[in-house]
């Protein structure tokens, strides 16, 4: 349930970018419409945010304004970021950051832009030009979904992977691991060259957190020596994994369910895709989180579900602790158990299937 504050913070931030994105006239033309008479027809100029508040004050107000934020319904949560990023130059040095402290790459389409704005940068860097802005040091989050249709001979990785491997928790599809083991190699490569210039032995990358959201059936195991090996340093880096289940997924049905006249569900890991999984990699994380959605509705409600239909779905957070060698899902007394509720969308025709917005949960719930 979305808070009061968090409603106030919305309207405020609102506010903010009305205001910003339709200043009134220059000081000039107020002071100059201030000595005529007010009528119905000419109503007196407001002075713009900017010349009622000092430097100090303006700068927070368009900090908060531009922070990410995603609630239901809310089809672009860069809307109001992008729109204070157009009042102003300094505004958009001062905006820019936040816009890119969360980046949401959920299709192909949005990978491609997002590079597109990459070698837009480059060129600026190139050229001295004014607009120029490096990306890598503000992304602290960065989810990249189903990449399959892109062509890799179309990226540009040089410029990707210094951005992917800036950020602190990154989360992928795991349908685009082989984004992943591109971006890996490009790193590497790099490194390599810098290790003979006298640079750091060791790669340059950040993330602390990784995410892996979807079939872990579809998990691509590289049969390239090089690349399994790099993708092994990389997971042996990691601290805290999260699993996510599939966006669109069939709920198992459980017989525990204490009211008679309503039925459990559960979604856990299936053995063949925990299998597949190459835990052996997994030297050194703190922590390992499945995110097990689990809903319990009366036979009415499951009738109501005929039609897709939102409910607010219980997801437990199994925190299993590491060493491990294999995910075991079942509870153990050393794991560790948390939930949230997560709006979801159900259809119920003899089994129920789950829709899942994985990727505003991940950005608003599971990663710090």
């Amino acid at each position: 349930m979305i808070s009061k504050a968090h409603h106030k913070r919305t309207s405020l931030k609102g506010i903010f970018v009305n205001l910003l994105k339709h200043p009134s006239k220059s000081s000039k033309h107020s002071s100059e419409s201030s000595s005529r008479v007010s009528t119905p027809e000419s109503p007196p100029s407001r002075p713009s945010l900017f010349a009622i508040l000092p430097a100090e004050l303006c700068i927070p107000i368009l900090t908060d304004a531009a922070k990410f934020s995603q609630t239901d319904g809310e089809i672009n949560p860069y809307s109001s970021a992008l729109a204070l990023c157009r009042v102003s130059r300094t505004a958009r040095y001062i905006v820019l950051p936040e816009l890119l402290h969360t980046v949401l790459l959920s299709k192909s389409n949005h990978v491609s832009a997002f590079i597109y704005a990459l070698e837009m940068q480059d060129g600026y860097a190139q050229t001295g030009n004014h607009l120029r802005f490096d990306y890598a040091p503000y992304v602290r989050r960065i989810w990249i979904g189903e990449t399959s249709s892109l062509t890799h001979t179309s990226i540009n990785f040089s410029l990707l992977a210094p951005v992917l491997f800036a950020s602190k928790s990154l989360a992928l599809d795991t349908g685009s691991m082989s984004l992943l083991d591109s971006c890996l190699t490009q790193v590497w490569d790099s490194h390599t060259r810098s290790v003979s210039d006298g640079g750091p032995s060791r790669p340059r990358w950040s993330a602390t957190t990784l995410t892996l959201a979807g079939d872990l059936q579809f998990y691509c195991p590289t049969t390239q020596y090089d690349v399994h090996a790099l993708r092994s340093k990389f997971f042996a880096s990691i601290d805290q994994f999260v699993f996510l289940p599939p966006a669109t997924f069939h709920f198992s049905q459980s017989s525990n369910s204490a009211n008679i006249d309503s039925k459990s569900f559960h979604y856990n890991l299936p053995p063949v895709e925990v299998d597949k999984f190459p835990w052996e990699s997994l030297k050194n994380p703190q922590t390992i989180v499945l995110a097990l959605p689990r809903i319990t509705l009366a036979d009415s409600a499951l009738r109501a579900c005929a039609q897709p239909s939102f409910w607010d779905v219980c997801v437990m957070l199994e925190t299993v602790p590491a060493p491990v060698t294999r995910v075991n899902p079942k509870k153990t007394e050393k794991n560790l158990q948390s939930s949230f509720d997560v709006r979801a969308a159900l259809t119920f025709s003899g089994v129920l299937t789950g829709d899942f917005n994985w990727e505003q949960t991940w950005a608003c719930r599971l990663s710090p």
